[in-house]
Parts: structure tokens; C-alpha cells; sequence
């Protein structure tokens, strides 16, 4: 039978451990709350599909960047903690089992939200080439572990905006690759997309060797543009 926090030989425990009674119970506390979220999956590929804990995902996903009323996007504009409990409900209530976004979700309360709702996180980790690559390395460390990540991406129509910089084409691709291995660096378990505009040449996707993932941004039909 277990005393932990309680008055007796609990309480003798965590005085030995250095812990008072309250802090026996907090950690406690910490401890059940680490236990329910789970921790990260394994995610892999076969041929064309996407295996999550050894089971096939089929992904129902939409691109989420939640910015407030009269707010501006930019970067850092995007306000996910003040969207997160709502905006998951209404995606779990339609069926929607991922997002994307255009900037990393840092925040762990907001996975862990997103998650609960059954909701994975495709976590976009660098998408301007202005920004010091090394960057994604820290934000890769600190979420690799949590069950709602499914994957990283780099970057959004690279091709297009070259990164929102004045790189050219050639130096966007070393950027995306040299991110692409950072991240495989930290973390050899979640695979890593980016996301291009229309369709890569062949050349382009065998220059490419670290991204697992291509995500295609599709400009057909009718009524665009």
C-alpha cells in the first residue's frame, strides 16, 4: 500500500529525500501528470504511408496560424495558447486529426491541449532564411518528446519566397538541407517535411536525401488568384 504524501512512512520518505510533505505531493502530482500525456511515438515510413506506433495514419489536417482580431501576422504574430482550447474543439468536432503550422508551436501547454483532442502537430521550426539555422536545434530538443509532434517541417513554398529572404534558389536548397540535418541531429525519431510550391524537379528531391516528406502547395483551378 502506498503512504506517498501522507502522514507515516510517506512522510519519512520525503523528509529523507530531502522533500517536505507538499513537495512530495506536487512532485507526485507532476509525476501522474507526465505519465497521462504519454510519451513521443515512433513515427516512420512505409511506401506511402505514414506509421505512428506501428499503425497506419491517415491524415485529416488543416494549416492552423490563429492570429487575434486587428492583430497583424509577421513573425511571432501567430497567438496559438489564446486559440488553443477552442479552436482544437471545433477541429476535433470535425474530424481533424493534424495541423501544420507556419511558425513553431514552443509552447508545451498548448501540445498538450492539441493532444488531448487527438490532435497532431506537423511543427513548422524554420521558415526564414534570415533566421540562424542552429535555432531549430534547441526547439527540436525541448518537444521532441512530446506525443503530439508527428513531424518538423522547414520552411513554406520555398521556392516562391526563397525563404522570405533575397537568398536565391540554389542557396534556399543548401539552407533546407543544412535545417533538415540539424534536426536529424537531435532527433532521429519524427520524420522531417518541407513544403514547396507545386512540384519538385527530381533533381531537387534527390539534393534533398534528409527530408522525409514533400508537402505539395497545389495552385489548380478555376477560381484562384
Amino acid at each position: 500500500r502506498s503512504h506517498f504524501g501522507s502522514s507515516g512512512s510517506g512522510s519519512r520518505k520525503a523528509a529523507a529525500a530531502g522533500l517536505t510533505p507538499i513537495m512530495a505531493q506536487w512532485a507526485f502530482r507532476l509525476a501522474a501528470w507526465i505519465l497521462a500525456r504519454g510519451a513521443a511515438l515512433p513515427v516512420s515510413i512505409s511506401g506511402r504511408e505514414i506509421i505512428v506506433d506501428g499503425k497506419s495514419l491517415f491524415l485529416k489536417g488543416v494549416n492552423w496560424n490563429p492570429v487575434p482580431k486587428g492583430g497583424e501576422q509577421g513573425y511571432g504574430g501567430v497567438h496559438f495558447r489564446g486559440f488553443a482550447q477552442t479552436d482544437s474543439q471545433l477541429m476535433s468536432a470535425a474530424r481533424i486529426n493534424a495541423v501544420r503550422t507556419y511558425e513553431p508551436i514552443v509552447d508545451v501547454e498548448v501540445l498538450d491541449i492539441l493532444w488531448q483532442q487527438g490532435i497532431y502537430v506537423l511543427n513548422t521550426v524554420y521558415i526564414s532564411g534570415d533566421t540562424d539555422p542552429d535555432v531549430v536545434m534547441k526547439t527540436v530538443a525541448a518537444l521532441k518528446d512530446h506525443p503530439a509532434i508527428l513531424m518538423w517541417v522547414i520552411g513554406n513554398e520555398w521556392n516562391y519566397n526563397m525563404l522570405y529572404s533575397g537568398m536565391s534558389l540554389d542557396a534556399v536548397l543548401a539552407r533546407v538541407r543544412k535545417v533538415a540535418r540539424l534536426i536529424k541531429d537531435v532527433d532521429k525519431d519524427h520524420l522531417v517535411a518541407t513544403v514547396y510550391g507545386m512540384v519538385p524537379t527530381e533533381s531537387q528531391v534527390q539534393a534533398l536525401p534528409e527530408v522525409d516528406i514533400w508537402g505539395l502547395t497545389v495552385y489548380t483551378g478555376f477560381f484562384f488568384g
